[in-house]
């Protein structure tokens, strides 16, 4: 299970390993709005094992994002009200807060989001958006996590990595930038993937690389992901590898 102390969450050796790694429990979350509540996710209940995948399918607007944000613990606003259950390694984290929440964000579970350039910060050249969960999750010094962000780079597919870690997002090209927000989320090692709508604003044939290469990722390092989309049109031209 996970121990909680007064600063962390810290994983301990007593949970089964054979017990499912995230277990989502009649979640429900709302917003408060001058209009009265607005329902985005009105009971979803799924369990994932570890290194397995589920897909969250649903039309544009249908909450599936609000869903992955909610099991992330990114939604903390006084108008957004989450109930139910979404047990981490056996601990319900409905209740836990930012502070509390921060220490699993990257080195436990990590998130793919939809636009690379929002998620990505304009202003800050890409080798110091991979060295920052580096140097804070895993202590790396700071060429430490100059090698690794260049393996992490090279390991996405990224041609001249050492060269990209100086560049800012805009000089790379969507299906790039996208590539660099993968490498980002996977740099700590985490045990679960949230992927949502990793191939939105990508052409056809960037976003079967872009599956496959979350495929081959999740395969290589033995991790749960939960892909949310609204388009399985790329299902049969690039099936993507699930255990």
């Amino acid at each position: 299970m996970i121990r909680r102390s007064a600063t962390k969450v810290i994983p301990t050796p007593d949970r089964d390993p054979g017990a499912p790694l995230l277990e989502v429990v009649d979640l429900h979350t709302q917003f408060r709005t001058p209009r009265g509540l607005v329902r985005a996710v009105d009971g979803v209940s799924f369990t994932l094992g570890r290194g397995r995948t589920i897909g969250i399918v649903g039309e544009s607007g249908s909450g599936k994002t609000v869903l992955s944000r909610s099991i992330m613990g990114l939604l903390q606003g006084s108008n957004t009200i989450r109930s139910g259950h979404i047990y981490y390694e056996g601990v319900d984290l409905i209740d836990h807060n930012a502070d509390d929440m921060r220490h699993l964000w990257g080195a436990e579970m990590s998130m793919v989001f939809q636009d690379p350039m929002t998620s990505l910060n304009p202003v800050v050249r890409i080798g110091r958006q991979i060295t920052e969960s580096l140097q804070l999750h895993l202590d790396m010094s700071r060429d430490q996590a100059k090698e690794t962000g260049i393996a992490l780079l090279s390991s996405v597919g990224i041609p001249e990595p050492s060269q990209r870690m100086r560049e800012y997002p805009h000089q790379l090209s969507g299906g790039m930038r996208q590539r660099v927000t993968i490498a980002i989320a996977l740099a700590c090692g985490p045990k679960l993937l949230m992927a949502d709508e990793p191939t939105t604003a990508l052409d056809v044939t960037v976003q079967a690389q872009i599956l496959n290469l979350l495929a081959d990722q999740q395969a290589e390092r033995h991790m749960a992901m939960v892909l949310v989309t609204h388009d399985l049109g790329w299902w049969p031209a690039a099936p993507m590898k699930l255990p």
